[in-house]
């Protein structure tokens, strides 16, 4: 399965793609909304890891562009959660 990490964060996209190669998945990565988007219309994905919070173009805009052109990804968004936020929920 082919797989598009979508992930600012450099070591953690690095310690998610060795996990997922480990287990057998074709893994390239974007650290930026920009190259994720250029990637995803060159090579069918079967699934983008995509995070919220990525320079450029904001994960919600990149989701919002594979939605809207129909590409055959299925997206998987991640995001990182404000403490704060996760006290008021608990």
């Amino acid at each position: 399965m082919r797989v598009l990490l979508v992930e600012d964060d450099v070591p953690l996209a690095d310690a998610v793609t060795r996990a997922l190669r480990r287990e057998r998945f074709a893994v390239d990565v974007a650290h930026d909304g920009d190259t994720a988007l250029a990637k995803i219309y060159v090579v069918d994905y079967e699934i983008v890891v995509l995070d919220r919070g990525l320079p450029g173009l904001h994960g919600d805009a990149v989701c919002e562009r594979i939605v809207h052109d129909r590409q055959p990804s299925r997206i998987l968004m991640l995001t990182a959660s404000d403490n704060e936020v996760i006290q008021k929920l608990s």
